[in-house]
């Protein structure tokens, strides 16, 4: 038990609190190159030509790199260990950009002032396609200008469960009093949060338990101190 209950110190605890260098900035080399991402300020769009030759003349700029210098290998931005089973939809610089703020270029340079000249020199022409703001205008439709050109109607994660068999299904619906159809639309929900409410509710449940035991002690414990002190004055 040398463990289990004892308080453990975060390994840099006294590090932040004493406010010594222990974030990537602080640990930074002097000598490293200051790397900014242009971004895209359209919602849907195809990249139709970018010029960087003017950008990278800029003094201290070491590189600029578009979708035509990364590896067009899609990769996923999940972060379970392999495999997993979310969608490889992501690539380094895309050509087609999804979203406003999708990266377009990477500029890497000496310090922040000629990066930051450096991205206001790069000149981007897009092609501007309508954008496709909900799954019911993306999934099962057919588009003259897909969001993922290489996914059949735009369908890229689709998970599908069986509960039972189709048949038992369609006579469970042709027996049952009303049918409801709704559509329902959430927000992104964060499994990690998930896990702390869910454990948070497991300690609530499990502490009402123990107060419902101690109760019933109590309760027994009086009701046999009763019938002793009843038996004692018959007696």
């Amino acid at each position: 038990m040398q463990v289990v209950g004892q308080p453990i110190r975060k390994k840099d605890a006294m590090a932040l609190v004493q406010g010594k260098p222990v974030f990537t900035d602080d640990l930074a080399p002097k000598d490293c190159l200051v790397v900014k991402v242009l971004r895209s300020p359209h919602a849907n769009a195809m990249v139709k030509n970018i010029k960087t030759d003017i950008a990278k003349r800029v003094p201290g700029i070491e590189d600029i790199y578009t979708w035509e210098d990364v590896p067009q290998q899609r990769f996923t931005m999940a972060g379970q260990t392999y495999p997993e089973p979310s969608p490889y939809d992501r690539l380094i610089l895309d050509r087609h950009v999804r979203y406003v703020g999708d990266p377009v270029a990477i500029v890497a340079g000496a310090n922040e002032e000629c990066v930051d000249q450096a991205l206001r020199m790069v000149k981007v022409e897009y092609e501007e396609y309508s954008p496709i703001l909900t799954p019911g205008e993306a999934i099962g439709l057919e588009h003259d200008e897909p969001i993922h050109q290489e996914k059949k109607n735009n369908e890229l994660a689709l998970q599908k469960a069986e509960l039972q068999k189709m048949e038992d299904t369609k006579r469970a619906e042709a027996d049952a009093a009303y049918s409801i159809q709704e559509q329902e639309q959430r927000k992104t929900i964060e499994v990690a949060t998930q896990e702390a409410s869910i454990a948070k509710q497991e300690k609530e449940v499990i502490l009402k338990q123990k107060e419902a035991e101690v109760k019933e002690k109590a309760l027994d414990a009086e009701v046999k101190k009763k019938a002793e002190a009843e038996k004692f004055a018959r007696q």
